[in-house]
């Protein structure tokens, strides 16, 4: 027989060592999984360390971002970014590959930038999204979006050869952008 009348509800400091916990159990899946991956893939990886460790913190660190970086090719190979007129990096999200130039000298914090910044392009769709515009201007458009993103994150460095940013920008959409690119093409 449950004799109610002497039950007392958790105390408020349980509530929150299980959170806690739940928290903390989840978060060394996420690791160990990304773990795995990694180990397995990098056994036969053809890329750079720097771009290995991007990938690494981005598994770690941003898992909804993770999975899409699972699903993306790394190509770095110098002939292929010469060949497609690619001097640091682009990616191709109907495609799954992501197409980054060994010739460019940058330092691991740049190359995160950089990585971090071409899987937001297929994590927001701007590969499905340009519905019949000018695909340089959409392309600029997307990277002024991305851009902000990233630097207000603080995610990786800013590449020093520069990149599109406007601070007056913030909050519009690309496609907003796109269309005051167009209305002033200066």
């Amino acid at each position: 027989i449950l004799n109610l009348g002497r039950w007392h509800a958790p105390e408020p400091e349980w509530e929150i060592r299980l959170a806690q916990g739940i928290r903390e159990a989840a978060a060394d899946a996420v690791h160990n999984a990304a773990d795995h991956l990694l180990d397995e893939s990098e056994r036969t990886s053809k890329i750079s360390p720097k771009l290995i460790r991007a990938r690494r913190w981005v598994l770690h660190n941003l898992p909804l971002l993770g999975a899409i970086a699972e699903q993306v090719k790394i190509i770095e190979n110098q002939e292929i970014c010469e060949r497609m007129d690619i001097p640091v990096a682009a990616i191709c999200g109907h495609m799954g590959e992501m197409y980054l130039n060994p010739a460019t000298n940058f330092t691991y914090e740049e190359w995160l930038f950089v990585y971090v910044h071409e899987l937001l392009h297929v994590a927001l769709l701007h590969h499905s999204r340009g519905r019949g515009r000018d695909p340089l201007v959409y392309n600029w458009a997307c990277d002024f979006v991305i851009n902000a993103w990233l630097i207000e994150m603080g995610i990786g460095q800013v590449p020093r050869i520069g990149l599109l940013y406007d601070p007056t920008l913030a909050g519009l959409t690309s496609e907003e952008i796109y269309d005051l690119l167009m209305a002033n093409k200066r």
